[in-house]
């Protein structure tokens, strides 16, 4: 294909013809308005770069009598112009469109950026081709050049001559349309009465609609907008401007489909790697039990020496951390199946907070960590909830309150009423705290949170993205205030339950 540059400067036309060449495109040259007009006398060219402010004969009118004398000569492909310009705002556009521009680059140009619009218009298959449209117009001849200058871009094409046969199109083809073209003024239904339906009656919200419209006023525009157009066009209208403003819709509308394939095939195979983890640490869990078994029996064997003792409690210790990363990993794979269901039943929170806290004195004890629990609820703590996901959400709070927290720190639990509607419970320690990098990937199974406790205790880093998953599973919130040496505190919100009348004690005697 073979590219006019038209530029008063020769150090700019040197930098086009470099950026066009080695794109493959065959170049030549003019210096102003009239050398390119009579270059164009001579050979037909694909397509002309020209600069706006020459000499003699501006870019603008360079065009105009372009398009008047290819009009003349009856010429069935125009030669699309592109203009370069300093100066590119509304009313500059507005001129070269109407001049017969197809598209505007504005100076300076980042490398790459001419030879990506050229391919575009000279090349436009690759954009459109295969997508479908919907034509509703009422003129059979704007029809029929719109419904042709489409498919010359590859594009399937179904059309309707009013509103109400394009609505009956866009309800068939709903699941295949790409793009909308609609007259505004139709009989049976207008275009605003068309893009209000497609949005709100067939919910297509995103397929794209182009509005065409031979009015200009600014409250028929506006109406467009709002009804849910996403573009409008004045009548008469350039068929490459056309074109142009097709093209960006569709690379948009190809993207967001491409985007939510991606998205699809993301949640498959998270999906995919739950169900994996899942199963993996099910089937870990039995040789790991009959493993920590053996370092407990031969420990009572008389003839075992002391020093191979303690080898055997350094496998036990070994083997129960992993038996505790086995079954974080499957606790989270659990809560992160979308076939997983929770039993809820409404439960009291104060007595659940409460037992939990109980269990963990034995943690708390030796550390000399002071850890308590304040009820403020006054009997108003029922929320429908799952027994064993809120007991595992309170003990890895309080638990890891206490691993994080030195000898002689606190740790306080309080459970308390935030309006009507939801209890809020607060974990607050004097331990070592968290930086903000920290607190930010805290609930990120792969943020690589894990450390080891003030005495050493290992974790698995996975306790906090439990918790997370459960509060989310239970419509609740979770925030977490931290700092360096200052202590944390995180604080959980749950919606009360109404049927207070119906709860049981939260206690695990209760529900065995």
């Amino acid at each position: 294909m073979k590219i006019l540059v038209v530029d008063d400067s020769a150090s700019l036309r040197r930098l086009l013809c470099k950026e066009l060449v080695v794109t493959g495109y065959q170049v030549d040259t003019a210096s102003d308005g009239e050398e390119a007009l009579a270059a164009c006398t001579r050979e037909k060219y694909d397509l002309m770069t020209l600069d706006v402010e020459m000499p003699n004969l501006n870019g603008y009118e360079t065009c105009r009598r372009l398009r008047e004398k290819e009009q003349r000569e009856k010429v069935a492909n125009p030669t699309p112009v592109i203009f370069l310009t300093a100066n590119d705002s509304a009313e500059e556009r507005e001129k070269g469109f109407h001049a017969g521009a197809v598209d505007f680059i504005t100076k300076p140009f980042v490398e790459g950026e001419l030879a990506s619009t050229v391919r575009h218009i000279l090349e436009p298959h690759g954009v459109l081709k295969n997508m479908n449209a919907l034509i509703i117009e009422d003129c059979p001849a704007t029809l029929a050049l719109l419904c042709a200058c489409l498919r010359a871009q590859g594009m399937h094409v179904y059309s309707a001559t009013n509103g109400r046969e394009g609505l009956e199109l866009a309800k068939t083809h709903r699941n295949t349309l790409d793009l909308i073209l609609t007259d505004y003024d139709m009989p049976e239904k207008n275009g605003l009465e068309v893009c209000q339906a497609v949005r709100q009656d067939l919910g297509l919200t995103q397929v794209p609609i182009i509005a065409l419209s031979g009015m200009v006023e600014r409250q028929y525009i506006l109406s467009l907008f709002k009804a849910g157009a996403n573009d409008f066009i004045i009548k008469p209208f350039v068929k490459e401007e056309l074109l142009a403003r097709i093209r960006v819709h569709a690379e948009l509308r190809q993207r967001n489909r491409e985007q939510a394939g991606h998205l699809m095939e993301l949640k498959r195979l998270h999906k995919l790697k739950s169900r994996f983890l899942a199963l993996a640490s099910h089937d870990l869990r039995a040789p790991l039990m009959g493993i920590l078994g053996i370092p407990e029996m031969l420990d009572q064997e008389e003839y075992i020496k002391p020093e191979h003792k303690e080898l055997l409690k350094l496998i036990g210790d070994s083997g129960r951390f992993l038996l505790h990363i086995v079954d974080d990993l499957l606790d989270l794979s659990r809560l992160q199946f979308e076939d997983h269901k929770l039993e809820f039943k409404p439960l009291r929170m104060a007595d659940l907070t409460n037992s939990t806290v109980a269990v963990l004195h034995h943690m708390a004890a030796p550390k000399r960590v002071a850890l308590n629990f304040e009820d403020q609820t006054q009997g108003h703590d029922v929320v429908e909830g799952d027994f064993n996901a809120l007991r595992r959400a309170l003990n890895n709070l309080i638990s890891n309150a206490i691993k994080f927290t030195p000898s002689g720190g606190k740790v306080h639990v309080v459970l308390a009423t935030h309006g009507e509607e939801h209890l809020t419970l607060t974990v607050t320690d004097t331990g070592i705290g968290m930086p903000a990098e920290m607190v930010a990937k805290l609930f990120n199974p792969l943020g690589n949170v894990s450390r080891p406790g003030t005495q050493g205790e290992h974790g698995t880093g996975l306790g906090m993205a439990i918790v997370k998953e459960i509060v989310n599973h239970h419509g609740g919130k979770i925030e977490v205030q931290s700092a360096p040496n200052q202590g944390t505190t995180i604080r959980v919100d749950l919606p009360v339950s109404l049927l207070a009348d119906k709860a049981i004690p939260a206690t695990a005697e209760a529900v065995s």
